[in-house]
């Protein structure tokens, strides 16, 4: 399991750029596509949030197979 601390660092090393809101929510521009990560709640992310931020990054080009291996502890 990844924490968000540890998503938007990858994200910004794949060279995401971070989008200013005002809702409380990490939100960030990769390739055209709009990713969001929860901004709130516990660190570690929940299988839900998880699987919804790897939906975002499919629809940018990225792999499910490639994303897990990369999370990995």
């Amino acid at each position: 399991m990844i924490t968000r601390r540890a998503l938007e660092s990858w994200l910004l090393r794949e060279g995401a750029v971070r989008v200013k809101r005002a809702d409380g929510h990490k939100h960030f521009s990769l390739r055209g596509h709009h990713v969001a990560v929860l901004g709130h709640g516990p660190q570690a992310l929940s299988a839900t949030s998880l699987s919804l931020v790897m939906k975002q990054l499919e629809k940018a080009g990225y792999s499910r197979e490639r994303l897990r291996r990369e999370w990995e502890p």
